[in-house]
């Protein structure tokens, strides 16, 4: 397993990571609750392999901004929270939504 995830902003430029020491000027921020890195990459190969199932299933589902308990998947996978502000393109294209 790798020692940290990090995830890169393009906006900013900001590198955020769970561990110091790997890139020097990264910001680093703990995950929440006590979540170790192989947690995290235990919850989204769990999504994954949910979100995988349904489009093999032919269900594609859109989730709404705000959304209910029923858009979460199963125990072990990361949560569903609606989309952001980096969504728009995509929801106008599927059929303009927040237009």
């Amino acid at each position: 397993a790798p020692a940290a995830l990090g995830y890169f902003l393009l906006e900013s430029g900001v590198l955020l990571v769970t561990h110091s020491g790997i890139f020097p000027n990264a910001q680093v921020r703990q995950a929440r609750d006590g979540t170790t890195v192989s947690d995290l990459l235990n919850r989204a190969e769990s999504s994954w392999l949910w979100r995988a199932g349904q489009l093999e299933a032919g269900q594609v589902e859109v989730v709404p901004v705000g959304p209910t308990e029923d858009y979460n998947g199963p125990v072990g996978t990361l949560p569903v929270s609606g989309p952001s502000r980096w969504d728009i393109d995509h929801l106008v294209l599927l059929g303009g939504w927040e237009q």
